[in-house]
């Protein structure tokens, strides 16, 4: 975790994260904490079957993962620059699981828990893709035509019945 970057930005050019970096930590922690503890019961998405086979097979693209989750920052906290947000992701495994977890979620809207209406795997990425390794991870095209498979098997899932669960009738 790379404390003391330049941490001048806050929540994207398309803000598509809330401005409350700490919200998205907490949601990012407590997903990853759900995650971790029944990973070894959960069948990976096919899509995330293959991108791991990419990640063991090609070196440049384990390297560039592996050195974007370690040069991830952690974000000092606007009221008290002595405490630090961080993410638990800390692998390239870990990273995969989370992305599979939400591969199969929708998108809810509103209430106390829901801490933004936005992209989960682009919550996921977001404190490793600005990174050196980040910029140049992106940059590959191995990687960047993985993002488009699970951007589509998102997709595909979102279209489905089964992501209508969150739709409710509370205004």
């Amino acid at each position: 975790m790379n404390v003391g970057a330049d941490l001048s930005y806050t929540h994207g050019l398309g803000r598509w994260l809330p401005p409350d970096r700490g919200a998205v930590a907490v949601w990012l922690n407590e997903l990853h904490a759900s995650v971790m503890a029944k990973k070894d019961q959960v069948e990976l998405h096919p899509v995330i079957t293959e991108f791991r086979e990419l990640i063991a097979r090609d070196p440049v693209v384990r390297m560039y993962l592996t050195q974007m989750i370690e040069q991830a920052p952690a974000v000092p906290h606007p009221s008290n620059p002595n405490l630090f947000y961080q993410v638990n992701i800390a692998s390239i495994e870990e990273m995969l699981y989370l992305i599979n977890e939400v591969l199969g979620r929708s998108v809810p809207f509103g209430g106390d828990h829901d801490p933004f209406v936005g992209f989960p795997i682009n919550a996921i990425f977001d404190w490793s893709m600005g990174t050196p390794a980040g910029l140049a991870a992106f940059r590959n095209v191995q990687i960047n035509a993985m993002v488009k498979r699970i951007l589509d098997a998102f997709g595909a899932f979102l279209s489905s019945p089964e992501s209508r669960y969150v739709i409710n009738d509370s205004p």
